[in-house]
Parts: C-alpha cells; sequence; structure tokens
C-alpha cells in the first residue's frame, strides 16, 4: 500500500491543475450551488455514513483514516447521527492522507475550520491530522500517526481516488 501512495508522487505535475484560492473558492462555490438544488450529495453522505455508524455505535473513540478529505463534508451527517447516540458522543479524529496534486493548503485549512466548527457545535471533541503522501517515505511515517487500543478505525478511500490517478498505482491497485 505504501508503494501504491508514494507512487502517486510520481506523476507528470505538468497535467494536473494547479491550486490556486480563487480555483478553491470556485469548487467550494459551486459544491454549495449543487448542494442546494440537489440533495444527491447529502443523501449519499449519509446513506455511505450509515454502515460506519452502525459498526461504530459501541466506540467511543473514533479515528478515521481519509483519502479524499476535500472539504471534509461527508463526514457531517455521521457527526450529526453520532451525537445523538444514547451512549454518548463519541470523540472524533480524522487523519487526512494528502498530496500536494489533489489538495492543497487553503482547502485543508477550510476544512479544519468547517469541521472544527461543525463538531463544536455539537459539543463533540475533535481532531484533524493531516499526514502528506510524501512523508510515508520517511523514517518519521510510524510516529506521525497513533492509534489506540480502544479506537475504531474507519478507512475512507472512496473510488473517486483512483479515478485519475489508477495508472500510477501497481496492477494489484487497479480496479
Amino acid at each position: 500500500m505504501k508503494e501504491a501512495l508514494i507512487s502517486l508522487l510520481h506523476l507528470n505535475v505538468q497535467n494536473v491543475l494547479a491550486f490556486t484560492p480563487i480555483s478553491s473558492i470556485f469548487k467550494i462555490g459551486a459544491y454549495k450551488s449543487f448542494s442546494k438544488i440537489s440533495y444527491v450529495v447529502q443523501f449519499a453522505n449519509f446513506t455511505s455514513n450509515q454502515p460506519v455508524f452502525e459498526a461504530m455505535e459501541m466506540f467511543d473513540q473514533i479515528h478515521i483514516i481519509d483519502f479524499d478529505i476535500g472539504l471534509g463534508v461527508q463526514w457531517y451527517s455521521l457527526m450529526q447521527v453520532l451525537a445523538l447516540r444514547s451512549n454518548g458522543v463519541p470523540s472524533l479524529k480524522v487523519t487526512a492522507i494528502v498530496s500536494p496534486l489533489t489538495c492543497d493548503e487553503f482547502e485543508i485549512n477550510i476544512a479544519q475550520e468547517e469541521l472544527n466548527q461543525s463538531t463544536k457545535d455539537i459539543n463533540m471533541s475533535f481532531e484533524l491530522n493531516v499526514l502528506r503522501i510524501e512523508s510515508l517515505n520517511t523514517h518519521l511515517c510510524p510516529l506521525s500517526v497513533q492509534f489506540y487500543d480502544n479506537e475504531a478505525i474507519v478507512v475512507y478511500m472512496p473510488l473517486s481516488c483512483f479515478q485519475t490517478t489508477h495508472h500510477c498505482f501497481p496492477q494489484s491497485f487497479a480496479l
């Protein structure tokens, strides 16, 4: 898995559109506009989070490893349902695995602000850690992410992660 992720670093950077704050603002605006006129996004997030909620129902600490954090909106419905649990609100930690080719600092900051505010509104303990793919090739990587015995681990790696980069993964990872 490490080799497949590291291979993302060897993409031809010229084939990827450069991130700018303005392009990120347009992306956010387009997403919000689409969400207002269509409930497809919210429905998709809710239905994909339902099995996660059911599997994590008995845990007090949940750790999500997210390979496609984007703006973090995929976690809002899960947070809301977790906040209504009869056995109390769990703590939530998200480790976002990001690449300079798929996510920029501006988007990460926006995601962090939005997720922090959302969890604050429902009184949920929250932590967001960002792990850059390029750090996986260093000897410090094992210290970058901490796992605890009593936390549930969720790995979020949607198929969309492979749409633009499928040719970079070894054959065993191709879909």
